[in-house]
């Protein structure tokens, strides 16, 4: 992406397998409303989701719903198979439960 070094991204598997090949600030993050990492989702300009999340269930459902409703600007396949959705939040509303997180202006 363009200027993607001034880009955060909130994500699961920050460390490794993402930030290994994204230029921009990777942060740690599961966004769900439980979670101590919320706060950085709220500030973050993508979220990336990987397919074995939701397979293994370990996404709020919070987010989910949030997620669902959004179009994904990018599915990674390997091989034909869905690997990760990643999603732009720059220009979508603060879920309910991220509002309060000290993040963006809806």
């Amino acid at each position: 992406m363009p200027n993607a070094e001034h880009l955060r991204a909130t994500t699961w598997f920050w460390n490794g397998p993402f930030s290994y090949f994204f230029t921009g600030q990777s942060l740690p993050g599961r966004l769900g409303p439980e979670s101590s990492d919320m706060r950085l989702g709220a500030s973050s300009d993508y979220c990336v989701i990987y397919i074995n999340q939701r397979q293994r269930g370990r996404l709020p459902r919070e987010l989910l719903d949030y997620v669902d409703g959004m179009e994904p600007v990018k599915v990674v396949q390997i091989q034909g198979l869905e690997y990760a959705r990643i999603y732009d939040l720059r220009k979508a509303p603060l879920p309910a439960y991220l509002r309060s997180a000290g993040g963006r202006s809806p």
